[in-house]
Formats: structure tokens, sequence, C-alpha cells
């Protein structure tokens, strides 16, 4: 598979203030003089403007990934700019400033990164690789091997840091530089930088890239400019505006098929003698969950259940909920501290109970902490990967509320994780005020079109239910042309009984591709959508439209024994 992408420039918007304390340093290079040249008419005279930018530049530095032993981070020197205009008198500097806010590193560069106020403390999470920073005396201290990253500035809960210390230390290189070109506004006091040029940079392959706009940035005489170029990208800041340059590039990927997976979810995860059917691969028993505002898990494990499923060749990943407490996930994930005992249970536990995954199931948590969950998967991930354990992750359809859906940034949480498993069902939940379906095949099949655009679809897993839910309509006594309405959620099985018993309305829903169910009873209007085996089999044939990871079901106890060969072909891929 070839992935392409394209040349491109984008431009922010100039700000209304420069502030210098958000610039990045440049890069350094061996660079050249360009001269501009540019005439303007002022009321009666011409004057003629020149100016000239001399950009001197050091070699570039040796970039080293963070070893086992000591890291040598190359000490970078600031770059200054030497401006003339006319004939040279009225000389200035543009200083590069050296330290840059690590968000905005983090959001061009690609990491997750969280700076702890409380404990001083940087956690910075790059390429599958944990690192974590003390700030002693306005310099980064590197955890590990107790060497400095550059200068490091607090600003109450942000930081900046010396950007090209930071980014050579994470493993970025440039090899050689760009022409930066430099010329006059209309007003005297201000000026435009443009950049144009060619640069090759070897992080992982040489490849030429062609820095070009004519656009430019307008900026104080006296104020700062970066220009940093890595990793096939060209970034060049002012203040709060910034340029950044894409190059054209081909990446060969290695396609694989692989065999979809078929796991179960257990909410009990207590049968210690239950026969599996033998197409399923995975068990995820509802065990653990987040307990205090240290991290603290409570450690329930199950020897005889979990020989068991061994027997049966089944693999375990075990759960870990945030009990759905919203306040008490936002003191864990907002201290590092928590964070981080929080991330050594679990790998201890899984390393003692010798489980192959775990499952991350936070709900309702706030939305102003979704970078901070983004930020506990990624240094969870770099854990889980250095022992050889699966990492997926629990998420809701994208379109909800902002405490159950929202607050999941499902892009950035498949970068850091195994699996997504996403819980593609409560359509239609158990307070809603209009009766429907649980997962209608339709709703379904939508929110799938949507997220593989911008998720790898071999890292979703589609969860799909065990259960029905059943409405309770009767009309109301306050409201005209109005509906109170009930339900509740039923195993498999249960509506069969029901079908049975009271022989209700069937009309096949072509929309949900399932039949719906109505009959009265006590003065009120009973009806449900069944996810009858043929539905949920409907629905788990979307796996191979989208080449999903496999199907994940909710959940054992709660399915009829006949859907196990329905999904067994679905599976298998046998129509």
């Amino acid at each position: 598979m070839i992935r392409i992408v394209r040349s491109a420039v984008y431009l922010w918007p100039n700000a209304t203030s420069i502030r210098l304390n958000y610039i990045t340093t440049l890069v350094p290079h061996a660079g050249k003089r360009c001269l501009s040249n540019r005439e303007a008419i002022m009321k009666k005279r011409v004057v003629g403007i020149i100016l000239g930018a001399i950009v001197l530049l050091t070699s570039a530095c040796s970039i080293l990934e963070q070893p086992p032993e000591k890291v040598d981070v190359p000490i970078i020197e600031p770059i200054v700019a030497q401006v003339w205009s006319g004939e040279r008198t009225d000389g200035y500097e543009l200083s590069i400033d050296a330290l840059t806010d690590i968000e905005r590193l983090e959001e061009y560069f690609k990491f997750y990164a969280d700076f702890d106020e409380s404990s001083m403390r940087l956690s910075l999470v790059k390429d599958g690789k944990w690192y974590r920073f003390d700030v002693q005396n306005n310099e980064l201290i590197n955890l590990h091997d107790s060497t400095s990253w550059g200068k490091a500035a607090v600003d109450g809960n942000s930081i900046s840091v010396e950007s090209s210390v930071v980014l050579a230390g994470l493993g970025y290189q440039v090899s050689k530089s760009e022409t930066l070109t430099l010329m006059t506004a209309d007003e005297p006091d201000s000026i435009r930088v443009t950049v144009s040029g060619e640069a090759y940079s070897d992080h992982t392959k040489t490849q030429k890239v062609t820095l070009e706009n004519e656009s430019g940035i307008w900026l104080d005489q006296e104020e700062s400019f970066s220009l940093v170029l890595t990793d096939h990208k060209g970034l060049l800041w002012v203040g709060e505006s910034g340029l950044e340059f894409a190059v054209e590039e081909e990446v060969l990927e290695e396609e694989q098929q692989l065999k979809p997976l078929l796991i179960a979810w257990d909410l009990y995860g207590n049968k210690s003698e239950q026969e599996y059917h033998e197409s399923l691969d995975v068990i995820i028993p509802k065990w653990l969950s987040l307990k205090a505002e240290d991290g603290t898990i409570n450690d329930l494990y199950r020897p005889l259940y979990h020989e068991n499923i061994k027997k049966q060749g089944k693999d375990l990943w075990v759960l870990v909920n945030n009990s759905f407490d919203p306040e008490l996930t936002s003191s864990v994930l907002n201290s590092l501290e928590a964070r981080e005992n929080m991330i050594g249970q679990l790998i201890d536990y899984a390393l003692i109970n010798k489980v192959e995954g775990i499952n991350i199931d936070f709900e309702n948590m706030f939305l102003e902490d979704s970078d901070l969950f983004v930020q506990f998967v990624a240094e969870l991930s770099t854990r889980m990967k250095e022992k050889g354990l699966i990492l997926s992750v629990a998420v809701t359809v994208p379109g909800g509320s902002d405490n159950w859906s929202i607050v999941y940034d499902r892009d950035r949480l498949s970068e850091v994780s195994d699996y997504l498993t996403l819980m593609a069902y409560d359509q239609y939940w158990a307070s809603s005020q209009t009766s429907g379906p649980v997962a209608g095949y339709s709703w379904v099949d939508g929110h799938l079109e949507e997220l593989v655009k911008t998720i790898p679809s071999e890292k979703i897993l589609l969860g799909v239910p065990f259960y029905t839910r059943i409405w309770y309509e009767t009309p109301s006594l306050e409201i005209p042309n109005q509906m109170k309405v009930k339900s509740k959620s039923v195993y498999m099985a249960s509506p069969q009984q029901l079908i049975d018993d009271y022989d209700p309305v069937r009309v096949w829903d072509a929309t949900n591709s399932q039949y719906y169910f109505a009959y009265f009873k006590d003065n009120q209007l009973i009806k449900f959508w069944y996810d009858d085996e043929e539905a949920v089999g409907r629905k788990a044939q979307l796996i191979h439209k989208y080449n999903l990871a496999g199907i994940a079901a909710w959940s054992l106890g709660f399915e009829r024994e006949t859907v196990w060969p329905v999904l067994q072909k679905v599976k298998e891929d046998i129509q």
C-alpha cells in the first residue's frame, strides 16, 4: 500500500501581538547571504530600501536516541540574524528565542506531553518511549540518566523548553539549511519574512524538501522569528503566527492479512468451569477498578477462572474501569505521580498473573481531561510494549455527550494503543425518551464509515450487543400528544419468550436491518427491536466491509449459544 502526503502550504493568521517567549530556536545549518530589493514610492520621492540578512549558522548536530545509558545531548547556541537597511546603516539584530512552549512542539511533532506543576515534572511520550524530566534550577533534567536537556521556564501550569535540544534528544536531524529572504514593508518599522530554498533531512532517509511561500509573515523589526526544518517538515514561527511547509513523500507499508479476532467481555468473570466456543480468541473479565486518588486499583484475580481459559486455548485481557467517577478520574489523570502509580500496578498485575493484555474502560470523564486521558494511555503503552502486552481502549461512537463520547480523542488514542474496542451499541440508551434499537445497522455502518477515514481500520474491534432493550410507552397525563417512555435491557433469549407469550406485531425494519415487534398490555404499548443471532451477525459482517480487526461482544452470559456459529462464520468469512 502506498500512502502519499501531498505538497501543501498552510498559513495561520498574523497575531495581534507578538510574544518573544513563544518562539522556538532555529535548528543550526550552514547558510548564505540572501539580498532582497524592494522599491516603494512614499509621497513624492522614491526611497530604495535594501534589506540584507545574514544568518549565521552552525553545523548540524549529531542526533542520538535515548539509549539505556547516558545520553549526550548536543549543545546548540542561539542564532542571530543581522539585518541592515539602505547602505547598511541603522543595523539591528533579530534574535532567535531559545524557549518554546511544550504544547506547541507537541502539536507539530506529534508526541504526548504533560507538565505537572505540583511536582515540577514533565512526562513525554514519543515513538513508544517514555521520557520523564525534573525541572531543576531552570533546567530540564532527564530522570533516566540525570542529563540536562536544556533550559526550561515555568509559567503556572505551562512549561517552555529549548526546542532544538529537546528535538535533538528525541532523534530529529537536519543536514542542510534553506535560504531565508527578509524584505522590508511599506511601513519602516516592520519587515516580511519569507522562506525559499531546499533542505535535506536524514531522519529516516534522504529527502529533498522545497520551501517556498511568497505571502510570508509580517513582524516588527525587533521581534524574533524561528525556523525549524526536520523530519520532512518546515515550520516558520513568528509569535503566534506560523507557516507550515509539507513535502510530498511516499511511504511503503507491507500489507498483512490477519485473521479477525473474536473477543468477548465477561461482566461477572466468575465461572471457572464454563466451556467456551472454539471460535473465541480472547476473553476480557471485568475485574479491575480505579479506587483512590493516588491511582490505587483493586487487586481482583481468579486463578481457577484463568486456568480454565488457558486450558481451552484462549487469551485473557483484563478490563480496568474508572468506576465511572469523573471526579476521581480527574484527580488521577491530573497527577503524574498517580498515573505512574496506576501504570506500575497494572504492569505488575499483568506480569504476576501472566495475562496477555489490558482493556482500559474509562467512561464518564470530564471533557477537559481528554488530553490527559490520551497522555495516560500513551504512558501506559510504553510499558506495555516493553513487556509484550496488548493494550486496548474502549470508546463509544462519536457524537454523544461531553462526558460519555466527545471526551474520547479517538484518533490520538488509536496512535498509542493496539486496539480500540468500539462500543457500537446504546444508540437509544436506558434513559432515552424515544424508543429505538440498541444498535441499528445503518447507525453502526455510518459511524464506521466516518471512523475509518482517520483511524486505521485494523485497530478497530467492532462491539456488538448480546442484549435487547424493551420499551414501555404510556400516554402522558401532563403533556398533550406525549408518551412517557421507560425501558429495560434483557438478555438475548428474553424477547423470544415475549414473542411466544404475546404474539406481537412483527415488522421488518430495513433501515436497522432487524425485526421490530409491538403489542399492548395493561394500557401500555410494549415494543422492541430484536437483536437476535441474525441481526448481530449482519452487523458483525461490517468487519469485512471495513477490514476491521475483529468483533467484541458484550457480554458473555447474555447470549444464546446459537449466536456463536453465526459469529464463527463471520469471522471465517463464510457466506
